[in-house]
């Protein structure tokens, strides 16, 4: 379990890719979950439990599974799925538990009335480091180059930040 957490920390600091992480699809299931059950925490420190914060990470799932499938079977690399989304989900559990302060610090903030200049900026580095860490783990699984990867991060950044919108409009 320490290695498990080493590795996705050391893909956090560029270090390794993920061509480092086991082919397991026991793994990829127990990352899953574990992201899933992660996701809904972080929402729920906002408005306590409810169903769309499930809603809403088992979306970014499901948009994370078919880009990541999808840029893959572009460059012909279908057989780095299992890999490549471990790596992403495992280094999205690193930086959540991160965030996860920052993101407290944010809500508690907004809720006193005004969002707090340094948590902003914290929790927008962070935001960075995401993407930077999604870029180089595309870069490594589709063998192109980092703004190939950082591109698909981008994308994908895009795509749920809309999906999400769509899909769940803040009310009030």
């Amino acid at each position: 379990m320490t290695q498990l957490i080493r590795l996705f920390f050391d893909i956090c600091l560029f270090r390794r890719g993920p061509q480092d992480v086991p082919v397991s699809v026991w793994l990829l299931r127990a990352v899953l979950v574990i992201y899933l059950v992660l996701g809904v925490a972080v929402l729920s420190l906002d408005n306590g439990l409810e169903w769309r914060s499930a809603a809403k990470v088992l979306v970014d799932l499901a948009l994370l599974a078919g880009i990541t499938w999808g840029t893959l079977s572009w460059r012909r690399h279908q057989a780095r799925f299992t890999q490549t989304l471990t790596a992403l989900l495992g280094t999205g559990i690193v930086l959540s538990i991160i965030a996860l302060p920052v993101v407290r610090w944010l809500y508690l903030s907004s809720a006193a009335g005004g969002v707090d200049p340094a948590a902003a900026m914290i929790w927008f580095v962070l935001l960075v480091w995401s993407l930077a860490v999604m870029g180089h783990v595309m870069r490594h699984a589709l063998q192109g180059s980092y703004a190939l990867g950082a591109s698909v991060a981008v994308g994908y950044l895009v795509a749920q930040m809309t999906l999400l919108d769509l899909l769940f409009p803040e009310s009030g």
